[in-house]
């Protein structure tokens, strides 16, 4: 557990000695034990509320933030994107370079309650700290989903409702492969050209892309294209779930596809949806 006495004493006095003037306090020794616990005094129900007190809007918001973690962890992108910034554990003192590191000399006050923890490199909130903190410390808003759940209009964009297709679908292929025309490679168990043509004439919208898009007859055998996406979909399901039998070069239904039929298609695609 990352208690406050676990933590402060994994400090260094280098460490320490800052904190006893941000704390307002002097021990009556200078050895290790002493300075701990001087520190520990300081933070009373109303020594933990002095120290709140004194942090910034933004470091009292990056607190708060740890204090309410499962883990009491201080989660700097959680912080960023909610508050649009962090606060800094160091006092950036003048003539210092763009790229200063910090100084145990010039630690800011969030550092009083925010430790480095032991058993990571986070910065955590001391574990006996979080319940009296979370008496006078407010729990952060929850993010909020946009109000509006519609897709913002843009341009190309086009939005399909494909569940009453795939009710229109899975009937019709059904029929296509009890005729026969559902052509199929027994192989690779992926529909012929002859058979995509089949199966995209009894689909109602057809496929996601249009051919145009889909199918690049001129490229070169490095080029990738689209190709068929419904036909392709469609007939692993109905393959996988024992509708349909793909020995041969032409397709034929199973006893259980011969059954489906008489099923309704919502029942079907429930069935296709667990397996």
């Amino acid at each position: 557990m990352d208690t406050l006495h676990d933590l402060l004493w994994e400090l260094t006095l280098r460490d320490l000695t800052p904190r006893l003037k941000l704390l307002g306090v002097k021990p009556e020794k200078g050895n290790k034990g002493c300075i701990i616990d001087t520190q520990k005094r300081e933070y009373s129900p109303e020594g933990l509320r002095r120290i709140w007190d004194a942090l910034s809007e933004l470091e009292q918001a990056a607190v708060a933030e740890a204090v309410y973690h499962p883990d009491h962890v201080y989660d700097v992108r959680k912080v960023r994107a909610k508050v649009g910034e962090v606060p800094n554990f160091y006092i950036k003192p003048e003539g210092a370079g763009r790229w200063y590191s910090g100084d145990p000399k010039n630690i800011a006050r969030i550092q009083l309650l925010l430790f480095p923890s032991i058993e990571s490199r986070q910065k955590v909130v001391p574990s006996d700290l979080v319940e009296p903190l979370r008496r006078f410390v407010p729990e952060p808003e929850k993010p909020r989903p946009p109000a509006d759940p519609e897709p913002p209009e843009e341009q190309g964009i086009e939005i399909r409702e494909t569940s009453p297709e795939a009710v229109a679908e899975v009937m019709a292929l059904l029929r296509l492969a009890e005729s026969g025309d559902l052509r199929v490679s027994e192989k690779t168990a992926m529909p012929s050209a002859a058979g995509v043509r089949k199966m995209l004439a009894v689909m109602p919208n057809g496929d996601f892309y249009p051919p145009e898009i889909a199918f690049q007859p001129g490229k070169e055998s490095w080029e990738q294209e689209i190709g068929a996406l419904k036909p392709v979909g469609w007939t692993r399901m109905l393959h996988t779930a024992g509708l349909v039998d793909v020995r041969g070069t032409k397709s034929k239904l199973t006893p259980k596809g011969m059954k489906a039929l008489s099923a309704p298609p919502h029942e079907i695609l429930r069935m296709l949806w667990t397996k």
